[in-house]
């Protein structure tokens, strides 16, 4: 199964835009040639029109290196210069005096140029900072331990939780030559027009080994632009490509690391005054670095990096230098090492801290003596105590070997709400198995299971079938697969109105489990929400009551507090309590599940979202409509993002807005 067709944007970070009337010259062409190199992805314009629609078009997780004549640049600069994705802007004119008086208004315009060459040798001279400036602000994700969340940080522990889960399975995951051969597929297909990097791919295919991944991801190539985009954008496809490489990387670093002493490494780093701000009132807080992090032993290093920048005159950016202390007493949660001697580039006092390594931010010192418009961010390396710790590893237990699979993979996928990945890795281990491999029921269980979120639910039946009959004909009974599969047929039964039916699969579920002493475990609990739901229907509040509260005990029990399973059973019960007429109480139940979900889950995930509804339904009922309003417009945001529009959701949560927007245009 191969990935390549679903790439349509660029694999790498930066693109060049040329907007000039004559850019289809022979000189510009064989100039276009020698850019390619610096910047693979590379686009000319005659029409401004064209150019800037395609420029407004761009994810902001791109960035955009803008070449334009002068007539043209006096036009375009000013409608697109404050737009995120572009990046930096270069003029390339015949009279540079005349072009200077409206250039010098827009600081992303870092120079004019009247010859070819030395326009070309600055954009390779400022990408090379550019690359590792841009690459890093949003390569950080700052979380806290205090359970206090407000809007702006909402789902950021989630955030964490769930990408140090990601490469914690990409790690133990078995390396598989085909990935390798699929990722030098599509890289290919992505350099087809560069001789450069053609090279590379073909230098990469023939000579890699494992003990050349901190070689080939400190070379200038393929390897390091393409990486550290699908970090920087959470690219789940990429990465899983990648997943041999960067354990490889891994391996290098727990290889290398010295026995730790008192240290303090260096990183010089151009911010925006955004995300100054941010972590401004982030101290005290923990930083997760999301891609690998290369530091220096040497300060002047860093500095001069700084000093070195094109940006110097840009105010929407500050000069920060990163001091980060290094206790021999603390055993960090990733591995770094000294990579001097592993690295392509030579005689560089190199420190590189792997993926997910975890900082507190200790103090922010406004200056000092040899510059006093310097931020510098003092920061620690973490241990093994940083909170959220209890539920990782509680997560990551629930991946019992310790050597994961695309399994393993998908699940993590599902936890994070990315449904449609999930399936696709589900179907590719599919592929990958024989008729009488014992994990066949699991992952036909777990298609079942995506195609019921998906409200696809003949599809969900069939795969739920398929995975009982598996069980049942297997030689070592699975209790557990069996259990949860009865309940998800259970499920469809429900959702196709054969109610009566579906809580005999319930109850199966549950015999299973106490017949096989299991009734302490978590997924019991699930099973008891299901039965309380059959109650709730008939109107059996009292008996739904009891059955929900014995699976939030059976959850306390054996979850970490701020699982979000536990957010199911808080909300449950706050729905019985609203049918009780106990709205405080409630209130209090269905606010404690959306704080547990909007801590252990990405802000995009639709659990938040159902949370944010069943709040809604409630305040609509005591007709306080401009909260049900807002928390229903909430609930939409995320529905919209990542259901179709037909979607059982988003149509009920369209009639929800629709619905209260009247009555508080009544009221």
């Amino acid at each position: 199964m191969s990935l390549s067709k679903d790439y349509n944007t660029s694999l790498e970070t930066f693109r060049i835009f040329w907007l000039d009337k004559n850019v289809h010259s022979e000189e510009n062409k064989r100039s276009q040639i020698i850019l390619r190199a610096i910047i693979n992805n590379l686009k000319v314009f005659d029409d401004e029109t064209e150019c800037e629609k395609v420029i407004r078009d761009v994810s902001v997780a791109d960035r955009i290196v803008l070449i334009v004549s002068g007539s043209l640049g006096y036009e375009i600069v000013p409608k697109v210069h404050n737009l995120e994705q572009l990046s930096s802007v270069y003029v390339f004119c015949w009279d540079k005096a005349k072009n200077e008086i409206w250039a010098q208004n827009f600081p992303k315009v870092k120079e004019l140029y009247v010859k070819l060459d030395d326009l070309i040798n600055r954009i390779q001279e400022d990408h090379k900072l550019r690359r590792m400036e841009e690459e890093s602000l949003s390569m950080m994700t700052v979380f806290n331990t205090t359970g206090q969340l407000d809007q702006s940080s909402s789902g950021i522990n989630g955030q964490f939780v769930h990408f140090q889960l990601l490469i914690d399975v990409l790690i133990r995951m078995k390396p598989n030559v085909h990935d390798k051969k699929e990722l030098i597929a599509l890289c290919k297909q992505e350099y087809s027009n560069n001789e450069t990097e053609m090279k590379n791919l073909r230098d990469f295919k023939q000579n890699y080994l494992p003990d050349m991944a901190i070689w080939w991801y400190t070379r200038e190539s393929f390897i390091y632009k393409t990486l550290n985009k699908a970090l920087r954008v959470q690219d789940i496809d990429l990465l899983f490509l990648f997943r041999f490489f960067i354990r490889d990387i891994h391996q290098q670093l727990c290889e290398n690391q010295e026995p730790s002493k008192f240290e303090v490494f260096f990183r010089g780093q151009w911010m925006s005054n955004d995300e100054i701000d941010k972590l401004k009132h982030s101290i005290g807080n923990f930083i997760s670095m999301n891609s690998f992090l290369s530091t220096s032993k040497e300060e002047s290093v860093a500095r001069d990096f700084l000093e070195n920048d094109s940006d110097q005159n840009d105010t929407s950016k500050q000069k920060v230098l990163f001091k980060i202390t290094v206790d021999p007493q603390v055993v960090a949660n990733k591995p770094f090492a000294d990579i001097s001697h592993l690295s392509y580039v030579e005689h560089e006092a190199e420190i590189l801290f792997m993926i997910g390594s975890i900082f507190r931010l200790d103090r922010i010192q406004e200056g000092d003596s040899n510059n006093n418009q310097l931020k510098i961010f003092e920061m620690s390396l973490c241990g093994e105590k940083y909170g959220l710790k209890k539920l990782f590893e509680f997560m990551r237990n629930e991946y019992d070997i310790e050597e994961t699979n695309l399994l393993s993979f998908g699940n993590v996928l599902r936890s994070m709400g990315k449904i449609n990945h999930a399936e696709k890795y589900y179907r590719r281990l599919l592929n990958e198995l024989h008729e009488d491999d014992p994990l066949l029921a699991h992952v036909y269980y777990n298609i079942g299971l995506v195609a019921k979120l998906k409200c696809d639910y003949d599809n969900s039946m069939e795969y739920y079938r398929k995975a009982l009959k598996i069980s049942m004909e297997h030689g070592s009974v699975d209790n557990v697969i069996i259990a949860k599969t009865h309940n998800g047929i259970g499920e469809i039964l429900w959702k196709n109105g054969e109610k009566n039916q579906a809580l005999e699969s319930f109850k199966e579920a549950v015999k299973i489990f106490e017949q096989a002493k299991l009734g302490d475990r978590a997924e019991m609990a699930l099973f008891q929400d299901n039965i309380g739901l059959f109650y709730r229907e008939q109107s059996n509040y009292h008996e739904a009551l009891f059955c929900y509260a014995r699976s939030l005990m059976i959850r306390q029990k054996c979850l970490p507090k701020n699982h979000p399973d536990l957010a199911m059973s808080y909300n449950n019960v706050g729905n019985i309590r609203l049918h009780l007429n106990h709205q405080s109480i409630a209130l209090e139940c269905l606010k404690k599940a959306l704080e547990i979900r909007t801590k252990a889950f990405p802000p995009d995930h639709p659990d938040i979202a159902s949370s944010q509804k069943n709040l809604g339904d409630l305040y609509e009922s005591t007709n306080e409509f401009r909260l049900a309003l807002e928390c229903f417009h909430n609930a939409s945001e995320i529905y919209h993002k990542i259901w179709q529009p037909n979607h059982p959701d988003v149509i009920e949560i369209n009639a929800d807005i629709q619905r209260v927007s009247d009555k508080l245009e009544n009221a």
